[in-house]
């Protein structure tokens, strides 16, 4: 009991101004025996770490998965079935040679209980042994004496895998009532949606628990960043702050803008937090790195662009577009017509004739949207993608590679493109157990003569696309 208490010690030491939460956390994951669990909050206030923390500090075996990572149902049961079969016996399991033998729902639920039984058997005997550290699978806990009747699952980033419309609560939950008796499998999901906004999608479940973690207040944020940023300030935030300006210059003209959204880059979480010294030191040094790596992209532009003029603008911008990833470009031309398009106008705009050759399309020029941007879900953002890359791009083998490539891969390009702005993230008001909890639209700062010098950098007419 001393080393679980000087392990939580040292947990509250790594993660300042969190000990209540910790504590209250710690409460929760020593003695839960409920087959689900919801841990909540904001971005950057530490759910995944200090969850992770505790569970090792614990001694509980778990199998933890990003859900950035997860491509499919498939992908994920043999991640979890590979997460036991390492802890079960780690010499002879290979990462590189993962089970496939997962064809359906009762296949993975036979494995997973037979593996389990058998973890637990031998955790019970007090016989698990330790590898070297070049050989553990980093996402699973390998400790000297764990819990030999509870199992975790933890789902991080648990928001993204239903956005994918990937669902394996169902089976964890029966697993949990074939084995409850003698092990209980604990299903942990991480989010930073709400348990009010997610709570439609558990209708097949038990409902989970509910754990929110609060965000950091006025007198808690100024010690957290000073302790993360005081000594390597400069190099921390220098190239985040650099990159963001300049890519955000490629569209943005207007110094003033691109200030303004700079800055709110990095001071959104300092605002109206009073005005201590603290503060002020983060508030000043954020205000100048954005505002001189503004002035700087600025610069730069109109030293490649001298007369101003659109044209030249226009030729700037394929300039440096040119350096952006060819997937980037076509989520971000895909993401404007989604924006920019009815629904309705998607099968209009992107017909594939059987034989798959491009087909004639009546498309009409917009030579500016009138209305505002609209919400777009990630199946449409999707689909558009591939529509695109299909019609567009002459390559064989670079349009399959872009086709084919993990779900993953594309995630990782959209929330790219929404840390630099360009893509704006936004939860849905109205949930159903079959609706997108996420939802995306186009930066009002991504203008049409932008998108028109990005697709004419892909060899695409936009006008041929605007309805």
């Amino acid at each position: 009991m001393s080393r679980i208490k000087n392990s939580c010690l040292d947990i509250k030491e790594r993660f300042p101004c969190r000990e209540k939460v910790i504590n209250d956390l710690e409460r929760r994951l020593a003695n839960i025996r409920w087959p689900f669990m919801l841990i909540n909050g904001a971005h950057s206030t530490g759910k995944s770490s200090i969850t992770r923390a505790l569970l090792e500090s614990l001694n509980i075996p778990f199998s933890w998965n990003n859900c950035l990572e997860i491509s499919s149902l498939k992908n994920l049961q043999i991640k979890i079935l590979y997460d036991i079969g390492y802890l079960l016996n780690p010499k002879d399991l290979d990462e590189e040679e993962l089970p496939t033998r997962v064809a359906s729902n009762e296949i993975f639920i036979e494995e997973f209980r037979s593996n389990l039984e058998r973890l637990m058997a031998k955790l019970a005997k007090s016989q698990v042994k330790k590898t070297p550290n070049g050989k553990r699978s980093r996402s699973i806990a390998n400790l000297p004496t764990p819990t030999v009747d509870r199992f975790f699952i933890v789902l991080d980033n648990y928001d993204k895998l239903v956005d994918s419309n990937i669902s394996i609560l169902p089976a964890l939950n029966e697993i949990h009532e074939i084995l409850k008796k003698d092990i209980s499998v604990i299903t942990i999901m991480i989010s930073t949606i709400y348990y009010d906004r997610l709570v439609n999608n558990f209708s097949s479940i038990p409902r989970p628990l509910n754990f929110t973690f609060p965000g950091f207040d006025a007198k808690s944020f100024p010690t957290v960043l000073n302790k993360f940023v005081s000594e390597k300030r400069d190099d921390t935030y220098k190239s985040h702050c650099e990159h963001v300006t300049q890519t955000l210059s490629f569209s943005i003209s207007d110094l003033n803008k691109l200030s303004f959204i700079c800055e709110q880059s990095f001071l959104d979480q300092i605002d109206q937090m009073g005005g201590t010294s603290e503060v002020a030191k983060l508030r000043k040094f954020f205000t100048e790195k954005a505002d001189f790596y503004a002035h700087k992209a600025v610069t730069l532009q109109n030293q490649a662009n001298p007369t101003n003029s659109t044209s030249s603008k226009i030729q700037a911008n394929c300039n440096e577009l040119e350096k952006l990833p060819k997937a980037a470009k076509y989520l971000l031309l895909a993401a404007f017509l989604a924006s920019n398009n009815t629904k309705a106008s998607d099968k209009k705009l992107f017909v594939i004739a059987s034989d798959k050759r491009k087909v004639a399309r009546n498309a009409s020029r917009k030579e500016t949207v009138i209305t505002g941007p609209k919400l777009f879900t990630l199946e449409r953002l999707t689909h558009i993608y591939e529509a695109l890359v299909y019609l567009n791009e002459d390559k064989e083998e670079l349009r399959s590679n872009m086709l084919n490539r993990p779900t993953n891969q594309l995630l990782s390009q959209i929330e790219t493109l929404v840390s630099l702005k360009l893509l704006i993230k936004v939860n849905s008001v109205t949930i159903t157990s079959l609706s997108s909890l996420i939802k995306y639209q186009i930066s009002d700062f991504v203008t049409i003569e932008f998108i028109d010098s990005l697709a004419n950098s892909l060899g695409i007419k936009l006008n041929e696309y605007m309805c």
